[in-house]
């Protein structure tokens, strides 16, 4: 028997749940609400302007936590050598190593050929003339990344254009396996490096590991050879120098007794200061600092070192005009020319010097040997810094006033600036000949 429900109990129970819905919706918007009073609306004259900045803060403290929240959105890091890509790369081992966290990946190439990151092939060494690559594989204009120009085009002649050309060794390490740990040969320079890093608060210093007893603290030279411009935080390769600090490695440290300059006041000090210097690999760029001896500080690291028999120390002649860096032969022209970047590159591009028609402008590698040359300070690279495309990478010598020690240093300075340009070209001649400014010569 169907029970019948009267309509008054009916309309009772509806009733209900209408009271209980826009009680919810009352709660819902006076409990939850972030509103904030209108400054300019509050008539409360105790207000302050105290008041209004606390204010302003809690504005600021939702929408960081609304950034927080997109951010969590991020997808994890995959790595791309899951997918084998080294599978089928020809005179490749098929071997992949991921490198850090970026995306990318690194096949390991067969006995005399090398990675090519611009084609992502193994390409015969032999084919590739002159110093280490840079890392960097993409082209910059005066604030962002650009499709790599072609030549006669705005900003053509910067890093990625000459790699490409083939200009540049590929950087090309090997990891070694040792009973103390692994170690990586940097095939270019000739160094063996420790892979794990160690620091001066530990107090680790030893010149004897493994079967070699020639190790040495790793000096700005070496730590220069192995920077990649083409990533950041790490700036080097962390497919062979995994676990990299984003921070200072140390090349230069000793203590010094006043004066020290502040505010343009020299002053002498009762106690001694330390200066430490060294590269960033945050940023790839020198950082020096200056501390008490009674003044705690920042852990500087630094990683060991050893040169290989096979090692080639680099030198430098002068045949007729030219300036040759051996053995690479490096031609390098030196100008007290100043101008903005772009037409730095433009200006190397035009140049016909010595009977050469192919100068460049150097990239950061080849800068460095050109200011150790002519001491020219600041000297134009064509590399731009990645973290920041409106700077080019410069090499300068800087006077510390609070040490009173000049040292050389790696910077960045803002591409619409002025600096000094100095071109490079490759010398045109066979092995065992150089060029004299006007043909090839035998050199023993």
């Amino acid at each position: 028997m169907t029970k019948i429900v009267p309509f008054s109990t009916v309309f009772s129970i509806k009733f209900l749940f209408f009271l209980i819905f826009l009680a919810a919706i009352f709660l819902f918007s006076g409990c939850g609400s972030n509103t904030k009073p209108d400054p300019v609306s509050n008539t409360d004259a105790d207000l302050t302007d105290e008041d209004f900045d606390t204010d302003n803060e809690g504005i600021k403290s939702d929408y960081d936590t609304e950034t927080i929240d997109e951010d969590d959105d991020i997808k994890p890091f995959i790595d791309p050598c899951l997918e084998e890509p080294c599978k089928n790369v020809e005179n490749s081992t098929g071997m992949c190593i991921a490198k850090g966290k970026t995306g990318d990946y690194i096949c390991v190439c067969d006995e005399n050929y090398v990675w090519f990151p611009n084609k992502r092939t193994c390409e015969p060494l032999n084919s590739f003339k002159g110093l280490s690559c840079t890392g960097q594989t993409k082209c910059y204009d005066n604030e962002k990344e650009i499709p790599c120009p072609k030549a006669g085009e705005p900003f053509f002649g910067q890093d990625a254009n000459y790699a490409e050309k083939r200009l540049c060794l590929p950087q090309n390490f090997t990891i070694k396996n040792h009973e103390f740990g692994n170690t990586v040969i940097d095939n270019n320079s000739g160094l063996e490096l420790i892979q794990e890093v160690f620091s001066r608060q530990d107090g680790v210093y030893n010149t004897t590991w493994g079967e070699y007893s020639d190790w040495r603290m790793a000096n700005f030279h070496d730590y220069n050879s192995i920077i990649d411009s083409g990533t950041f935080s790490p700036a080097i390769n962390e497919a062979y120098f995994p676990g990299t600090p984003s921070d200072l490695f140390y090349t230069d440290m000793y203590l010094y007794d006043g004066p020290l300059i502040t505010n343009n006041v020299k002053r002498y000090i009762p106690e001694q200061y330390w200066f430490v210097k060294g590269i960033n690999f945050e940023t790839a760029l020198t950082e020096s600092n200056t501390y008490s001896v009674t003044q705690s500080h920042k852990k500087e690291y630094f990683r060991y070192v050893r040169d290989l028999p096979e090692k080639q120390e680099s030198s430098i002649i002068t045949l007729s005009k030219i300036d040759t860096l051996l053995p690479q032969k490096l031609l390098m022209k030196s100008s007290e020319k100043e101008t903005n970047w772009e037409k730095a590159l433009k200006y190397c591009e035009d140049l016909t010097y010595a009977g050469i028609s192919n100068w460049r402008l150097p990239n950061r590698n080849e800068a460095y040997f050109i200011f150790n040359q002519y001491k020219s300070s600041p000297c134009w690279s064509s590399t731009s810094y990645t973290s920041d495309p409106t700077q080019a990478i410069v090499y300068t010598s800087v006077y510390n006033s609070s040490s009173n020690i000049s040292s050389d240093f790696v910077m960045i300075i803002n591409k619409t600036d002025t600096a000094i340009v100095t071109c490079v070209a490759s010398d045109p001649c066979p092995e065992g000949e150089l060029w004299n400014g006007e043909k090839c010569v035998s050199h023993e």
